[in-house]
């Protein structure tokens, strides 16, 4: 299967707009071609590539039924993320980091269990033979755990994959998913180390057309190897 990045739409996008070069990061800057006006412009042929071998690699694991975990609590991509994921089945964190999501998996599990219960128990209208006051206390304890754990709520396991947009925003996500040793993509721009993750794309992640262009490709390769429909046809 071809997996293709439009460079121009990248560039049309804004995506080769990196930080000033008093934020950069000194290992990002192989990833740039120059600086110019004070800010370092990145190289969107690599990163072309760069996207294009996760895109690879990610139809490898949607082809092998691999869990894929997708965080992103930036606020300008937090309700594409919902309507990009939620329809097809695939999990994601955009409220908060959840500490020990990865390297306390067995924990987190009970509190998706718990969620579930209650939700469960509410549709059946088990709740009715409580108390106003007790059935108000198990609300306020299924909705913050909602709020939290909304994309996950049906993950069985830690996953095999993290796709993590802004690695130095999610700084703590990376540090798990380090530490357990899961296949890291990561959308990073150029304040941030990209040999930190097994298949950088280093790119302008303020921008909002940017992302969801490079999401909606990452994403349409997983669901491809999962013989799944694609998300949405490409503009």
């Amino acid at each position: 299967m071809k997996f293709t990045i439009d460079v121009k739409k990248l560039l049309e996008t804004g995506g080769y707009f990196g930080h000033k070069i008093s934020r950069t990061n000194p290992k990002s800057i192989p990833y740039t071609y120059k600086a110019q006006n004070g800010i370092y412009l990145i190289d969107l042929f690599q990163t072309k590539e760069c996207i294009e071998k996760a895109m690879a690699k990610l139809y490898e694991a949607g082809k092998n039924s691999e869990d894929l975990l997708v965080v992103g609590t930036k606020r300008l991509i937090k309700a594409y993320l919902k309507e990009l994921l939620s329809p097809n089945d695939i999990y994601y964190l955009s409220n908060k980091w959840v500490g020990g999501f990865l390297t306390n998996f067995d924990e987190i599990y009970k509190n998706l269990k718990e969620t579930n219960k209650m939700m469960t128990e509410r549709e059946r209208g088990e709740w009715n033979v409580f108390p106003k006051h007790e059935i108000s206390k198990k609300e306020k304890r299924m909705n913050k755990f909602l709020k939290v754990y909304e994309g996950v709520l049906k993950m069985q396991e830690r996953p095999k994959n993290i796709l993590i947009i802004d690695t130095k925003k999610e700084k703590n996500a990376l540090k798990e998913a380090i530490t357990t040793k899961v296949t890291i993509y990561g959308i990073i721009d150029t304040n941030s180390d990209p040999t930190q993750v097994d298949y950088p794309m280093v790119l302008n992640d303020d921008s909002p057309l940017t992302l969801e262009y490079v999401l909606k490709n990452l994403i349409n390769s997983y669901l491809a190897g999962r013989k799944k429909i694609k998300v949405v046809k490409q503009a």
